[in-house]
């Protein structure tokens, strides 16, 4: 999971992913590497400012298709939608 480094993603973010998470979600996330990438890249790019917790508490999100989550996204208004997601995690569900 060293990878998550280049997206600014901490050495304490990825031990707490590792210790929060089981070891078959963990695997999935260094095999989806490419697109976990992506997804931080596109979280950053809309202004979602809980990469971090959104890492620990739902890292199986950033293993589903880049094109999946932005066309869920696209389906709200997205300001509001990142809004609600930075003030609550729990509104990721919405997606």
């Amino acid at each position: 999971m060293n990878f998550l480094r280049e997206y600014d993603i901490t050495d304490e973010v990825i031990e707490q992913i590792r210790e929060n998470n089981d070891s078959s979600i963990i695997q999935s996330v260094i095999y989806n590497e490419q697109n976990v990438g992506k997804i931080i890249n596109y979280f950053k790019e809309i202004n979602i400012e809980v990469i971090d917790e959104l890492l620990i508490s739902r890292p199986e999100l950033f293993t589903v298709d880049i094109s999946k989550i932005k066309s869920e996204i696209n389906k709200y208004n997205v300001e509001v939608l990142v809004n609600l997601i930075n003030e609550d995690i729990n509104s990721i569900n919405f997606i």
